[in-house]
């Protein structure tokens, strides 16, 4: 019966759900320069992880795909509560979330080299009309 006596840890936290806290998050994906500075309020780490999902879902971010990083510089993947319970004790400001996008990646370099290489045409023809003008 030694559970009881822990019960009574389960009291004494009982004024902090009023009070209601903030966790602050920094969403990057893992090669982009761009990251999201938010930040959550919440009671207990349950509801902050369905807030988080939802502010995710906002950033088109596939929630199962977003992890933080440890001291020993693993990924831990935000699966359940307890994660995210870990990941506000290892951060002491700022959560700092992951995104690893290797689908979303793929797509967006494909954007890039479509928008380059047309920008890149451009330039191109304008300095061969700029060189055949200096020519004459």
């Amino acid at each position: 019966m030694a559970r009881e006596k822990h019960h009574h840890h389960g009291h004494h936290g009982h004024h902090f759900p009023g009070r209601g806290r903030t966790a602050y998050f920094k969403l990057s994906t893992k090669n982009s320069k761009q990251a999201h500075l938010f930040s959550i309020g919440y009671q207990k780490a349950t509801g902050l992880l369905e807030k988080l999902k939802t502010k995710l879902g906002e950033y088109k971010v596939d929630f199962s795909k977003v992890f933080w990083i440890d001291y020993d510089k693993d990924q831990i993947y935000l699966q359940t509560v307890e994660d995210l319970r870990e990941a506000l004790k290892f951060s002491r400001f700022v959560v700092r979330l992951y995104v690893d996008s290797a689908a979303d990646v793929a797509e967006v370099e494909e954007e890039d080299r479509k928008s380059s290489t047309s920008s890149f045409t451009k330039v191109s023809g304008a300095e061969s009309s700029a060189s055949s003008e200096s020519e004459s």
